[in-house]
């Protein structure tokens, strides 16, 4: 078994030597100027009630109310509702040879407490001692909704459906529809530090198969170009991230089988990397994967992504 905890030590302590020099960011002006219509008006937070806000316009705003950043993690769906469009590339070395993957996602924030996220992959597989395969996987369409909104806090269910568009007898897809729900929280712990967790199931519609999977990551932001305007006086938020914001991510992912051949086998893995914004609408971002526990289906990976923010 692979221990998790070197890795996790070593972003820990990079984030908290950070968040040092970033706890009183908010609200000055040391560089990073932005107009009038750079700036949203964000409604006070509607906490534990579901009545309202499910009809109100989506205040145009990357940062929470607090003005902390709305990190992506890599592999977790977030909390929060967010208006962009991601392309990422993933290449992952197992046991049975190399897996790649181009996948493009958009996360469409609808209203304040509705979103959309639509996933399309392209798979390349070179298995040992195989022929290579590539071709369209499962696309993967998730209603996204705010129930819980808090200044610090956000709890999301995802509703997603994964539809066998891959082909499964070239190991492009599960085969089937998977229906897969989860939670995701997002927690501010301040000094643009934040906490994301995301657990739920996977269930195949046709086999009954069932899983579990979770995922959590914590993850640091850093101003490396002076330290912007992030809330006026009159209560305005940034809506996007200045050009030079970095942001340092530490995750893990977990998955375990309920029932078949691998029931009580779990899997999991750890993602360490960074996102940088070259822009106040271009993010590039980078990861290493690395096996947590029971390293069944990796031995090492590498992700490599853009994010348009909208």
């Amino acid at each position: 078994m692979n221990k998790p905890t070197v890795p996790l030590a070593f972003a820990l302590g990079l984030c908290a030597a950070a968040a040092s020099g970033e706890a009183a960011e908010h609200g000055h002006a040391e560089g990073g100027h932005a107009h009038e219509h750079d700036f949203a008006v964000v409604p006070p937070a509607l906490g534990a009630s579901l009545r309202d806000g499910w009809l109100d316009r989506w205040p145009h705003s990357h940062y929470s109310r607090r003005g902390t950043p709305f990190v992506h993690t890599f592999v977790s769906e977030p909390a929060f509702l967010d208006r962009d469009f991601f392309l990422d590339f993933s290449l992952a070395k197992g046991k049975d040879g190399v897996e790649a993957e181009a996948e493009a996602e958009l996360e469409w924030a609808i209203t304040r407490r509705i979103g959309l996220v639509v996933e399309a992959p392209f798979v390349y597989l070179n298995p040992d001692g195989g022929g290579t395969e590539r071709g369209l996987g499962d696309v993967a369409v998730a209603p996204r909704l705010l129930l819980l909104d808090y200044d610090r806090f956000l709890l999301s269910a995802n509703v997603e459906f994964q539809f066998s568009t891959g082909d499964e007898k070239r190991g492009l897809g599960a085969g089937e529809t998977v229906f897969a729900p989860s939670l995701s929280s997002w927690l501010d712990l301040g000094g643009n530090l934040t906490l994301h967790n995301n657990a739920g199931f996977e269930r195949g519609l046709s086999s009954g198969s069932d899983a579990f999977v979770w995922g959590g990551a914590l993850t640091c932001s850093i101003y490396t170009r002076g330290t912007p305007v992030v809330l006026r006086a009159d209560g305005a938020v940034r809506g996007h991230f200045p050009a030079g914001l970095l942001n340092l991510i530490a995750e893990i992912r977990g998955e375990h089988p309920l029932d078949g051949p691998d029931e009580g086998e779990g899997t999991g893995r750890w993602i360490l990397g960074a996102s940088y914004s070259l822009s106040p609408h271009v993010e590039v971002r980078g990861a290493l994967m690395f096996p947590a526990w029971n390293p069944r289906d990796l031995d090492g990976g590498a992700i490599l992504g853009l994010i348009y923010h909208f």
